[in-house]
């Protein structure tokens, strides 16, 4: 999850928290991202009558698509604690959900580094 805290010279400063244990994330490589989706059977030789209701991407996401921010330690806890086999949880490298949502959000690294020079010049 996002939170506000407040930083050792009293401003505030955003930060990623684990959604189990409620730590922040201080190492990115240490972190992933995960979600619930539902479950479809796949049709096996041994029941060959049994088929998949596939579903669009959208429907078979669990609480819209909602997003938890994990220590990987904590993964296997939270998702028992949250449904656990009853739901698929996919997942993927914290580092990775920055850059998807870099790139989603029609920023350019470019204009990353743009505002970083910015910042630095404005003291943040």
């Amino acid at each position: 999850m996002l939170r506000v805290i407040k930083t050792g010279s009293g401003t505030s400063a955003p930060v990623f928290v684990c959604d189990h244990c409620k730590q922040r994330i201080e190492n990115s490589g240490l972190a992933l991202c995960t979600w619930k989706e539902i479950k479809t059977r796949q049709p096996t030789e041994e029941s060959e009558n049994e088929y998949a209701i596939f579903l669009k991407q959208q429907a078979s996401l669990v609480e819209q698509g909602e997003l938890y921010i994990l220590h990987k330690v904590c993964a296997d806890q939270f998702e028992m604690a949250h449904g656990g086999n009853e739901y698929r949880w996919p997942w993927l490298e914290f580092i990775d959900l920055l850059f998807f949502l870099t790139s989603n959000s029609g920023i350019t690294f470019e204009d990353l580094q743009r505002v970083e020079v910015e910042r630095e010049e404005m003291g943040w």
